[in-house]
């Protein structure tokens, strides 16, 4: 993992030049145990901040299509990243994917599974839910926004606002008596609710809905 950290110190100078950063809730990252690292995706910034700022070594997960891109793809191997076919079952992926939580490592994942073209929450997928429900792990998730501005900006040389909330850890509750597709519906529903909290109200998209929200989130 040299290369990781190292790659996270370049990452961080670029960001305090071209970024005007907020990061919350670092204190809540669990330090050790297998983690599934879940956030919402909208831009290439979206998994580097996760890497940079969340203080464990993140695994990541990545469509196959970045790893075959020559200077890209190097990269993304060099940072641990490991590829993914997008719209099928990758059962290669998901073995790798099992691994890394089996040895007690972060794993990061999008369960939206390709990137929102608005700022909006999209219909997640259940790949994400599949490997928690094999695996049991703690979920921790991430909110992400602002990034969508990136390249504007710097084209008229002014730093970008991107803010990252982490919220609290928690692990999936399933009542009994639901069948396995019924389970990762709901787990795929307490994580992009939770996501959801996380983001400014416009960006909520599809998991906008504030009383499936609380009903999930326990809140009363």
């Amino acid at each position: 993992m040299r290369f990781y950290h190292f790659a996270n110190r370049v990452l961080k100078f670029l960001f305090w030049i071209l970024l005007r950063y907020r990061v919350t809730g670092v204190e809540r990252v669990p330090l050790e145990g297998p983690l599934v690292v879940c956030m919402n995706h909208t831009t290439f910034l979206d998994p580097l901040m996760v890497g940079v700022f969340v203080p464990r070594d993140v695994v990541m997960m990545s469509k196959v299509e970045n790893l075959r891109m020559p200077v890209v793809g190097l990269l993304s191997r060099l940072y641990g990243a490991f590829p993914v076919n997008r719209g099928e079952v990758d059962r290669r992926a998901l073995r790798r994917a099992e691994e890394v939580l089996r040895e007690g490592k972060a794993l990061l994942m999008a369960p939206e599974g390709t990137r929102s073209k608005t700022t909006q929450l999209q219909r997640a997928r259940q790949g994400t839910a599949l490997i928690i429900q094999r695996t049991r792990p703690r979920i921790l998730p991430v909110g992400l926004y602002g990034g969508h501005e990136f390249f504007r900006k710097l084209v008229r040389l002014r730093r970008t606002a991107v803010w990252m909330n982490i919220g609290e850890p928690f692990e999936a509750r399933i009542p009994a008596g639901l069948s396995r597709k019924e389970a990762r519906e709901l787990i795929t529903e307490q994580i992009m609710y939770r996501i959801a909290a996380l983001l400014p109200k416009e960006c909520r998209g599809v998991y906008s809905d504030e009383r499936r929200r609380s009903q999930l989130m326990g809140e009363r």
